[in-house]
């Protein structure tokens, strides 16, 4: 099989029985011939089981309770093992500009007190309107903060929205505005990689999302449906 020669440039490309469908291949004819086939395979596989459905066992269920009762039994099980070991450089504001890197600092969660800590953050984003169905974005890394969120938020009913931490100011836009987020938590410094307390400070990203930044009723123009920044 031949596969069909695209224009002038001589891009290779595989006719597929949908002509919505090209894919691109490497412009050697072997290769381009057998991925052709694969090709065709994979389609033949779908068109004979698109009409089937296939259901497996509905019990018991693969987990029979939610993520903070599960959380729980783990909790009531092994309080005081340990539940996070991290170790963060301390980055703020006021290290951007100072030469000398400051040491990290190794912290350690055993579950009984990620638990305590994420009931603490919970109540926090409750009383700041967070409820059950929101979406929050969290731009954090990987920290000690992030995983008492990340119950905390479950423990709500709300949904996580990760973000990359390294996102510029059009990438979060996109993600808050796609998603409808309601309320971001972000650091105020975002570290680099190999370059602790080298980072970046978030406050420029956080004006592109919110120009008054000082007003007592945040609005953001690119985001409309973001009510809180923490």
């Amino acid at each position: 099989m031949a596969p069909e020669m695209a224009d002038a440039n001589r891009q290779p490309r595989i006719s597929t029985p949908d002509a919505s469908l090209r894919l691109n291949v490497d412009p050697h004819p072997v290769v381009a011939e057998v991925v052709e086939e694969v090709w065709f395979w994979c389609l033949s596989r779908t068109s004979n089981t698109s009409s089937k459905t296939v259901h497996g066992g509905e019990m018991p269920p693969l987990l029979p309770h939610t993520i903070p009762e599960h959380f729980a039994s783990i909790v009531s099980q092994f309080g005081d093992h340990n539940a996070v070991i991290a170790r963060s450089p301390t980055a703020g504001p006021e290290t951007l500009s100072s030469h000398a890197v400051p040491e990290a600092i190794e912290t350690t969660l055993t579950y009984e007190a990620l638990d305590l800590t994420s009931n603490v953050l919970a109540h926090s984003l409750r009383s700041l309107g967070v409820k059950k169905g929101d979406r929050v974005a969290v731009s954090l890394g990987n920290c000690p903060e992030f995983a008492a969120l990340t119950y905390a938020i479950f423990k709500l009913g709300a949904i996580l929205v990760p973000l990359n931490p390294g996102f510029n100011a059009k990438q979060v836009t996109a993600a808050l505005t796609h998603l409808g987020v309601e309320t971001l938590i972000i650091g105020a410094v975002t570290d680099l990689a190999y370059k602790p307390c080298r980072g970046r400070s978030n406050l420029p990203l956080l004006q592109a999302l919110v120009p008054d930044l000082s007003s007592t009723k945040l609005e953001s123009p690119t985001v409309p449906t973001l009510k809180t920044i923490v």
